[in-house]
């Protein structure tokens, strides 16, 4: 009778053929190729079958040592798609925690890339013009703004009483902001200031946490904002998500980075592994 759990020699031989025939093509493809394929960037398309969290997600707060921690709990269930699968094994449901919080802001630091790692430059239409580190700060404010729309409890998002600098010079990427409207330019200031002008946070008695999405750049900003209009001309309000992502596609648009953006908000989606270690992690521009 066949086991269904420990091949056979044969099947193992088999599997391990064309395992290592499938990776070493891949591996041909990448090391002789240096341009990212587009299948790469299709965020839409790859998380197409994962379950967005509910807005009457149920939280439960656990305290494990020193920390307390947050987590969306839930099930997943496993089973085969397709009833005439051979061997087919029952379905089961698996209960999953998935933290939802963070202590702190992911502390960023932006350096310039040497020029041995320009490969990049293949990768996008844009060619030369690398605003990767503008669009991931960018994407970390939309996701941030979108915790606090779904997540239940005490949640707010608001600008803080430190003011963006718009004027310094510097030496990176200019994020041309002339023609923008005052709630546009004052948003883009918050995302690029080397300082906490913005917070997404949430409030559990005695404890407030942060977004796992939310960020802090570090001093010494290497990113030049022009701007024709006084950043004092705006709403005290930040944008909600969906304004944010508005604002985010305008750029895009302006500057042809659809590409990048996409690529920025894959790195941005890995944030919350982040928020644990409290590493700072570098952007290269």
């Amino acid at each position: 009778m066949r086991d269904l759990v420990r091949l056979s020699n044969s099947d193992f031989r088999n599997a391990y053929d064309k395992s290592f025939r499938a990776w070493s093509t891949v591996y041909n493809v990448a090391s002789t190729q240096e341009v990212l394929p587009r299948s790469y960037l299709d965020i839409q398309g790859a998380f197409r079958r994962c379950p967005p969290l509910p807005r009457n997600l149920r939280l439960q707060q656990v305290k494990r040592g020193n920390m307390n921690q947050v987590y969306a709990t839930g099930y997943c269930t496993w089973g085969s798609t397709h009833p005439d699968c051979e061997d087919r094994l029952p379905s089961f449901r698996q209960k999953v925690e998935i933290s939802v919080i963070a202590k702190h802001p992911i502390p960023v630091s932006v350096a310039e890339t040497p020029d041995r790692g320009r490969c990049w430059e293949l990768w996008f239409p844009e060619g030369s013009q690398n605003y990767l580190s503008v669009l991931v700060l960018a994407w970390a404010y939309i996701l941030a703004a979108r915790w606090v729309e779904i997540m239940p409890g005490i949640t707010s998002l608001a600008y803080t009483d430190i003011k963006a600098d718009d004027s310094a010079p510097k030496n990176q990427a200019t994020v041309d902001l002339c023609g923008t409207d005052p709630n546009e330019t004052r948003w883009w200031l918050a995302v690029l200031a080397p300082t906490e002008v913005w917070k997404a946070t949430m409030s559990l008695g005695q404890d407030t946490f942060f977004a796992p999405w939310s960020v802090q750049l570090q001093s010494g900003s290497p990113f030049l904002q022009s701007t024709n209009r006084a950043p004092g001309t705006h709403s005290a309000a930040p944008p909600s998500s969906s304004k944010a992502l508005g604002f985010l596609d305008n750029f895009c648009t302006r500057q042809n980075l659809s590409h990048q953006s996409q690529a920025a908000l894959a790195a941005v989606l890995l944030f919350p592994t982040m928020a644990a270690t409290r590493e700072e992690f570098t952007l290269c521009c």
